[in-house]
């Protein structure tokens, strides 16, 4: 019997070691290779290892053509193997202007560029809406439904609000209401109202209005409700808030409950409209920026050097030193969350400079030097203000004509200035989304994206109205002069697509 054979049970052990070392040899080889495919490499024709990245393309409208080094390859909303290495990106599509980009794809990489707009080559401009006398004020909703105009220069009580998702045609048919008589202080003289901040909802805005009462100048806080204006509440009166003192804002944006800080003690308390006792939340604050339920940036000058402050961040209870800056009359703060991370910038004018840190409080946490790095330092010359893109990718520092913008997905810093001068009375340019900047210049509408590319000067505007965009950015509404020289202003709306895309 072979299995009896010593020779024979030898060769069949031998083949069975071979047979299993082939097996092991074959699955190693499969999941090397499957390795190597998921970091992108792939063979050539030639039989050359390379090395991929993907890379998502969209655009709106979508189903344009998308080219790969002037090579029409695919139309967008799709995916590309794409080789490491340097490439131009162009998206055209018949009646729009073309957008390009030169992008640069490493290996293994995985990257998106699902933010591309496209802007029609001819724009018709329709004044949906006209005003006798230019309006007060105008502000936008976070979610670019609704805008809300002030239109009376004698009736402050007056408001409009504007459906902006009911497209060009019936869009100017308007919600008026007017706010209730005692929710102002009386005024000897003209008062002036500033946009401070939406709540979250849609629904409420914040104001901080000035009058004139016995001769002196007053200040106010009004929170105003455009769905239920008898709702509406003076902050100031039902607070017991000395406003000439202290400044509201809103807590996590909510419409109840605020944030009260005293400039003269430089208290900053919590409290609400159904507990209006002030909570302590800290003390001997300059300046602040808050931001969600338990995240604050602040500026304190206790303990600071001559000359210098403190810039320090309160993270759920916990207070955290970040760095001394110079003292200033202005200081750069914010903070927001992007990828899951925090980033939290502070900067002072007078240094001309802002610093950028990557969960400041996790790093403070967990180095043995107690201390957090800064991820980046933007630089502007007189620096007037700080702020974030819609999605937090972006974050840009300006004194408007001068830009320093940091991605932080990509790691990459752009520096400029604009190529279009800003209009009076603005200040800043504005993002328009999270991606790209909005402003008016010689009184048109203007859009370029976040580094400095792709601009379009659209249709004309007043540089005093925010131009701005529905949810969908199908329409672009601007405040315009009237035409054949009447009076007053018109509100325009401004298709951003074809008549076939829209």
């Amino acid at each position: 019997m072979d299995f009896l054979d010593p020779k024979k049970r030898k060769r069949h052990s031998i083949q069975l070691f071979i047979g299993y070392a082939l097996v092991a040899i074959a699955i190693l080889l499969a999941t090397t290779t499957l390795i190597y495919f998921a970091y992108g490499f792939d063979v050539t024709r030639q039989g050359e290892l390379v090395q991929k990245g993907l890379v998502f393309v969209s655009s709106e409208p979508a189903g344009a053509q998308l080219y790969i080094n002037s090579k029409q390859v695919e139309t967008t909303n799709t995916k590309l193997n794409l080789a490491a290495g340097n490439y131009t990106l162009d998206i055209k599509r018949n009646g729009y202007y073309d957008w390009h980009r030169s992008i640069t794809v490493d290996g293994g990489s995985v990257d998106h560029f699902v933010y591309p707009l496209l802007f029609p080559k001819k724009l018709e401009q329709k004044a949906v809406k006209t005003y006798d006398s230019p309006p007060r004020l105008t502000t936008p909703s976070p979610d670019r439904r609704w805008l809300l105009v002030q239109p009376n220069a004698q009736d402050e009580r007056q408001f409009e609000v504007f459906d902006l998702s009911k497209g060009q045609d019936q869009v100017g048919t308007a919600t008026s209401f007017t706010v209730p008589e005692n929710l102002l202080t009386a005024s000897e003289a003209s008062t002036t109202w500033k946009v401070m901040e939406w709540s979250n909802n849609n629904r409420h805005v914040l104001f901080q209005r000035t009058y004139t009462a016995n001769g002196t100048h007053g200040t106010e806080y009004i929170l105003l409700d455009r769905q239920r204006p008898e709702g509406s509440h003076n902050l100031s009166k039902e607070l017991d808030i000395n406003a000439a003192a202290t400044t509201i804002t809103l807590f996590d944006k909510k419409p109840d409950v605020y944030y009260a800080h005293n400039k003269t003690t430089g208290e900053l308390s919590r409290l609400s409209l159904n507990d209006p006792t002030p909570q302590r939340v800290l003390s001997d604050v300059v300046a602040y920026k808050s931001h969600g339920s338990k995240t604050i940036v602040y500026i304190t000058a206790k303990g600071a050097p001559k000359g210098k402050v403190f810039a320090k961040l309160l993270d759920d209870g916990k207070v955290y030193f970040l760095r001394n800056v110079a003292a200033s009359n202005l200081y750069l703060l914010n903070a927001a969350r992007f990828d899951g991370k925090w980033y939290v910038v502070a900067g002072s004018q007078t240094e001309g400079r802002a610093f950028i840190y990557e969960d400041p409080a996790t790093q403070i946490n967990d180095t043995k030097e107690r201390k957090a790095g800064a991820l980046f330092s933007l630089r502007v010359d007189n620096p007037s203000d700080v702020s974030f893109s819609a999605n937090a990718q972006f974050i840009a520092l300006q004194n408007g004509k001068d830009a320093h913008i940091y991605d932080i997905d990509h790691e990459r810093a752009y520096r400029y200035k604009l190529a279009y001068a800003l209009d009076a009375p603005q200040t800043k340019i504005l993002w328009m989304d999270g991606s790209r900047f909005s402003y008016v210049s010689g009184g048109k509408a203007v859009v370029f994206d976040y580094d400095n590319i792709n601009r379009h000067r659209l249709v004309s505007a007043s540089s005093v109205y925010e131009p701005t965009y529905d949810r969908n950015y199908k329409y672009l509404y601007t405040f315009t002069p009237r035409a054949n020289g009447e009076p007053g202003l018109a509100l325009t709306a401004t298709p951003i697509r074809t008549e076939n895309d829209l």
